[in-house]
Parts: structure tokens; sequence; C-alpha cells
């Protein structure tokens, strides 16, 4: 109602220039998206960027998933045999897991943000720091039960609803919380990291180019840079992960101490050279393949993710009649 109201002030009232620029503002601030609307807008950016993200980039998981748990090259043929097996069950994680990062990365920017920053006086740094944390808890604590379903569904072939019931008749409950510990400790590194990271990178190359129409460019190369590296800080503790999930309903998982203890002693025993200790590290902890797919995915994903909301905001704020509006303004009012 508030955008009709506007303008019909503006059109009777003859106000003078500085009148008609407060109105103006007025006009501006009465049609901006409330919290609720933000709120609908991050998740169904979200959503649909965690969807499209699934399915393109499936056949490289699964191939990925089946390197490290079987010990075999990355590009080992018969990592790429069938490579949609399982697609739906991806579709059906993925869009819960995939969007939880960025729905809370979003909601913590909207409502976390101002309270952190403004009302505390903690640094940008530390505050971005908080919120890719508290996004990590939230993004692994929603992950990790479908994740280790799908960790089963791909080692034993199975569909999503076999591969859980089987797991629930030979462990309970237990095998769904295989890997938890590991899963929130890497997502909360992950988090802080990439969102710290991202920040000053962002500051940094913006400085270096000082072109607004390259903005999006910087963006993209920060985000992909910052989730690399996080990834690669966080490979032990997701190669820990990995060795939880792939652990039969049964028996004990391995502790994360437990696992990253083995990872060094095979290490330093699979060769007497340094490159041949690297090559080794690199192989089980899927540094390279697994970096490059986290990094360039997170990066086309956030991209994709704030690209949405700015389109979604701007067809809702948008007087000019339109289908894209129309339909985005039905859907978030």
């Amino acid at each position: 109602m508030s955008m009709f109201i506007a303008p019909f002030v503006l059109a009777t009232s003859h106000p003078q220039p500085n009148s008609l620029e407060n109105a103006q503002k007025k006009l501006i601030l009465l049609s901006s998206p409330n919290k609720t609307q933000l709120s609908k807008i991050n998740f169904i950016a979200s959503y649909l960027t965690a969807i499209s993200a699934a399915i393109a980039f499936h056949p490289y998981d699964r191939a990925l998933y089946l390197s490290i748990s079987h010990q075999r090259p990355f590009f080992s043929k018969v990592n790429f045999t069938r490579p949609f097996q399982g697609v739906w069950q991806t579709l059906m994680y993925k869009q819960i897991t995939s969007s939880a990062y960025f729905i809370a990365q979003g909601e913590l920017q909207q409502r976390l943000y101002p309270w952190l920053h403004n009302s505390i006086g903690l640094n940008e740094s530390i505050t971005q720091l908080c919120i890719g944390s508290v996004a990590g808890v939230v993004d692994g604590s929603v992950k990790n039960p479908p994740s280790a379903i799908r960790a089963f569904t791909w080692q034993h072939e199975k569909s999503f609803f076999t591969g859980a019931r089987e797991m629930w008749r030979d462990g309970g409950i237990k095998p769904f919380a295989n890997g938890i510990q590991a899963t929130l400790l890497r997502d909360v590194f992950l988090g802080a990291c990439y969102e710290l990271l991202r920040k000053n990178l962002r500051e940094y190359l913006e400085a270096q180019t000082n072109n607004k129409k390259q903005t999006r460019i910087v963006n993209f190369v920060s985000d992909t840079i910052s989730a690399g590296c996080a990834t690669i800080l966080s490979a032990p503790i997701n190669y820990a992960r990995i060795m939880q999930y792939q652990t039969p309903p049964s028996l004990e998982s391995p502790s994360i101490k437990e696992s990253v203890i083995s990872l060094v002693k095979n290490t330093l025993a699979s060769s007497n050279t340094l490159r041949g200790k690297l090559c080794f590290f690199q192989g089980a902890t899927g540094i390279g393949a697994a970096t490059l797919r986290v990094a360039f995915s997170t990066g086309i994903m956030q991209f994709s993710a704030d690209f949405l909301r700015k389109q979604l905001q701007s067809a809702l704020t948008d007087p000019t009649p339109s289908v894209t509006g129309n339909m985005a303004k039905s859907i978030i009012r």
C-alpha cells in the first residue's frame, strides 16, 4: 500500500525541490523490503543456488568421495562410472545442506551483524569471524545426518531411503551421528576462515583495482581464493570426517584424534622423500581435487546467491509492472 501512497502525495502536493527530495527518500524507505521479506528473499536465493550447484557438481562430488574412501587417484576411470548415480539423493541432500550455510549467512548478516558491530563494538574482522563460526555450526548440524546417509549409499550403492533403513537396522541412531564432531569442527573452522579471509581480501583487491565495474569479478575471485585456503587448512579434519562416515554401522568409528594421528603416521611412512610424503598426504586428504571443487563451487554459489538476492530485492521494490516483478511480489509479500 505504501508504494502507492507516496507517489500520490508527490503528484498532488506540488512540493518544492527540497521537499521533493525528502519525499523521494521517504518513498525509497517505504518501498524497501522489511526483515521478513529479506528473510524470504535470502531463503529463495540460497535454495535455488543450492539446487543448481547440486546437479552441476554431482559427478565431481561422487568421484572425489570414491577417490578418498578407496585411496585411488581422482581421475581413475572407475570413479566416474555411473556419474549421476544417486543424483536424486544428492538433490534431497543438497537442497538442505548447501542452502543451510548461505541462509544462515544472510540471516546473520542481517540480524547478528548490527548487534555485534554496532551495539557491542566489535571490529569488522572479528564480527565476520563470529558470523562465519555461527553459520558453520548451523551448517554442520543440518548436514551431518544426510551426509552420513549419502556416504553409506555411495559406498554400498543403495538408494537414499534403503540406505537409511539399513543404517537404522544395523546401528540404530548411532550411524546417523557418525562424523558429527568432525563435521561441526570442520564447518566452524571453514566458516570462520572463509568469512574472515573473503572480507579482508575483497577490501584489498577492491583497493588495488579501484574500479567499481569490476566489483563482481573481484568478489568472485576473493570468495574462491578464501574458500580454497579454508579448505586446505581444514583438510585433516575433513579426512577424519570421511573415515568416520565409512565405518560400518555396527562398529565404533575412530575419533578425530585417532584419524589424524593415523594420517600423520601413514604419511611419514609412505615415502623416504619429502615430495613422496606430500603426494601421499595430498592424495589421502583430497587436497587439489577437493580444494578446487570447494573453492570454485563456493565462489559460484556465493556469486549466485548475492546476485539473486539483489535481483529479487529490485523486483520487489520496482514500481514498474512486469511479470518477474509481480511473481517476486506474490511470493515474497
